[in-house]
């Protein structure tokens, strides 16, 4: 069997925000590398904020920071932050518009107090869908729910990535400004008031990363596959040679892969290993 590079997402992919990591998940990561498959992690998460439970020691490489960042054998190959100004100044511009936000750091992540309130709140909640803000929310076991943007002041780290929310009168009108070169995806609609969104420097996304790891090996497309559920993995589903979507990802994100496999409690990932050939 040729070597597969699998470049897989962990929210909503991997693991279940609730439930960890399915044991038949395990057991195809496992499969996957006893057939000889290279296993990186794609996520959107920083790379301070991987959950204890990824068995980091199955993995040949990692994607992080919505792509800002990618390693391979213990080596970083690239890091890709935000400008600081232009970080500063759409910190200034969600202040102003009152827009809860974050800024992602390799380590940390810096609350607006407007993001804190929207974390409790989806923290609390039990009627909102799997989002982008529970992933965010899931992470403050790592870091304290609060407002604490006065500690970036304080020590200003480089930024991989903006994530903040919307709400459906905003989102007609936001756009990020041309001269910054940023690249905005714009989440699937959770039912929980808000658009989710994320800002990240042009190129540095999930496939802007994947593509700089594949370069640097001297891979092509067909060396390739990839795992995902989410808006910001349809970019590395046409980039990889075959593609699978979770059957829990919303509808517009099924549309761009080549297989769609079950729920992810329904041994999703497994399931789709299979479909696609690689265990």
């Amino acid at each position: 069997m040729k070597r597969k590079y699998i470049f897989i997402d962990i929210d909503g992919t991997l693991r279940d925000h609730d439930f960890g990591i399915p044991p038949s998940a395990l057991t195809a990561l496992t499969q996957a590398k006893a057939n000889g498959h290279s296993l990186i992690i794609c996520t959107g998460r920083t790379k301070g904020m991987l959950p204890d439970d990824i068995p980091l020691d199955l993995f040949d490489g990692m994607i992080t920071g919505g792509g800002c960042r990618a390693e391979y054998g213990g080596k970083l190959l690239r890091s890709c932050y935000l400008p600081y100004e232009t970080v500063i100044r759409y910190r200034q511009l969600f202040a102003h518009e009152k827009i809860p936000f974050c800024l992602e750091t390799d380590s940390h992540m810096f609350m607006s107090s407007e993001m804190a309130a929207e974390i409790n709140r989806i923290s609390s909640a039990d009627t909102v869908d799997r989002s982008e803000a529970q992933r965010i929310s899931e992470t403050t076991a790592l870091v304290p729910i609060g407002g604490n943007m006065a500690e970036f002041d304080a020590a200003p780290q480089p930024v991989c990535k903006i994530s903040f929310c919307l709400t459906h009168v905003q989102n007609r009108t936001f756009a990020p400004d041309p001269i910054d070169e940023l690249r905005m995806i714009r989440f699937a609609d959770f039912g929980d008031g808000y658009i989710h969104c994320e800002l990240l420097h042009s190129g540095c996304d999930k496939s802007g990363g994947m593509k700089f790891l594949c370069d640097s090996l001297g891979l092509s497309r067909e060396d390739t596959a990839a795992f995902g559920d989410s808006m910001n993995d349809t970019d590395i589903f046409h980039a990889a040679g075959i593609s699978v979507c979770m059957g829990n990802a919303p509808l517009p994100v099924k549309l761009h892969a080549d297989i769609v496999t079950d729920n992810i409690l329904s041994d999703g990932f497994y399931r789709g290993m299979k479909a696609a050939g690689l265990i």
